[in-house]
């Protein structure tokens, strides 16, 4: 890497102070103090910082006692900026009455330069942003949008290619959006090893490559008579868009060999808001309002029933573990907390040929308060998709008002009698088999009245 190329390039105090994992104040201290390497457009004085890596490695070398600035120099600088305030003061007091002749046109000229500061800064920032990925072997590139590395990291394990390519479409292993509303693209990177791979969890990058965060589950669980540790392996990230609210970060971890699964919800700086111990994978989670309530929705496959479950929590307060009416499936040391509603739907036929269970791919509250689900099981296609699912409409105390068997569950029912695999044509069996949906009642699961089957 040559001095003075784009990739070499920090745009702003941010960028430069998150490249020396110090604070903005303290690398400015440092260009006063010690001399870091900053440069401005347009000469000294100029509004608009950068620098290069490779200069601030080398001053690094050549300033090794950076970091042990003395209480001397901190009394100093603090005792500069009184004695700074107080001339200031005094400035003030004496030239009070020029202040209005002048007020106005530097209030022009401020705006003006602050306008240009912060067009050029997005030009600047945005030039080399994250914007594409590419896993090979062990590693993640990450590039810009005319397709050039912008940079790259490198795991302990081997990746698994496949996975990255073939995920569903509603849930990424990675991510690339800004944050933290700075301008700046961080990136998200669910780690899938290999078979055996040890290296597990969610690393979120800052747009220049450094890693801002790694997170994992370090806890065991017990789900009935068995206990469940770790290492617990990425499985799924959802980042959800809120008005009001910084994008909210939602990661799956699994078992790998189990059903127990565990959904938290991350700040932009990995700390942890919410956490649900599930018995079963996690596959869905949505936000929504419905009946005037902001809510949680979280699908996944119910274990105990092999169908599909819905939980719904509170908006901030996503906590604790489902009900199930076999102790096996309740777990025991999770965190205090269940879902306000929780409901289950069956497993029809193509799941049972399969020996698969049934899950909850897609969810969301429209606006006239009524709750969507989308439900599928049977085998997964080339891309990741299924191609056995029923559309359910629930209303706003999430009883039943329809259930739809989607055209592509009626091909595949027929590719699969065709095959010897099921004994019997698609009829009337078929629109029993979508009901009925389960309700905990508080210590026990009851039917629902089912809704109409519509095809």
């Amino acid at each position: 890497m040559t001095d003075g190329n784009a990739d070499d390039r920090l745009n702003g105090w941010k960028e430069i102070a998150r490249y020396l994992g110090k604070g903005v104040r303290t690398v400015q201290r440092w260009e006063k103090q010690l001399g870091l390497p900053v440069r401005r457009l347009g000469g000294e004085g100029g509004e608009i910082v950068f620098a290069y890596r490779s200069e601030i490695s080398r001053w690094s070398e050549d300033c090794p006692g950076r970091d042990r600035l003395t209480d001397e120099q901190e009394t100093a600088a603090n005792h500069a900026n009184g004695r700074e305030a107080v001339v200031a003061q005094d400035v003030r007091r004496v030239s009070v009455r020029r202040w209005f002749g002048w007020s106005l046109s530097t209030f022009i000229v401020s705006g003006a330069v602050l306008s240009f500061y912060w067009l050029a800064k997005t030009s600047t920032a945005s030039f080399r942003q994250p914007e594409t990925w590419h896993v090979t072997g062990a590693t993640v590139s990450v590039r810009d949008g005319a397709g050039s590395e912008i940079w790259h990291h490198g795991f302990g394990s081997l990746l698994n290619e496949k996975s990255y390519n073939s995920r569903l479409r509603y849930s990424q292993p990675v991510v690339i959006h800004d944050l933290d509303g700075d301008g700046l693209r961080e990136v998200l990177f669910g780690i899938l090893p290999v078979q055996g791979g040890l290296e597990a969890g969610l690393v979120a990058f800052n747009s220049n490559g450094s890693i801002r965060f790694r997170w994992s589950p370090d806890q065991s669980v017990r789900f009935g008579s068995q206990e469940y540790a770790g290492p617990w392996r990425f499985h799924r990230m959802f980042v959800i868009f809120e008005d009001g609210r910084r994008p909210s970060i939602w990661a799956v971890f699994i078992h790998g060999m189990m059903y127990p699964s565990v959904l938290v919800e991350l700040d932009s700086q990995g700390n942890v808001r919410s956490r649900y111990w599930s018995n079963g994978y996690v596959e869905a989670v949505a936000t929504g309002r419905l009946a005037g309530r902001n809510l949680v929705f979280v699908g996944a496959t119910n274990n105990e029933s092999r169908g599909a479950s819905l939980a719904v929590f509170d908006r901030d307060n996503v906590k604790g573990a489902p009900p199930a009416a076999s102790p096996e499936y309740r777990c025991l040391n999770c965190d205090d907390g269940a879902p306000t509603r929780f409901v289950t739907f069956p497993r029809r036929c193509l799941g049972r040929e399969v020996g698969g269970t049934a899950f909850v791919q897609q969810i969301w509250a429209d606006q006239a308060n009524r709750v969507n689900v989308l439900v599928a099981e049977g085998e997964p296609d080339d891309q990741g998709g299924y191609a056995g699912t029923v559309w359910y409409l629930l209303d706003q105390n999430l009883a039943p008002v329809s259930a739809e068997i989607t055209a592509s569950a009626r091909r595949l029912h027929r590719q699969l009698e065709a095959a010897g695999r099921l004994d019997h044509p698609f009829g009337a069996q078929d629109r029993a088999d979508v009901f009925p949906v389960m309700s905990w009642s508080g210590d026990r699961f009851v039917a629902l009245p089912p809704g109409k089957v519509l095809e």
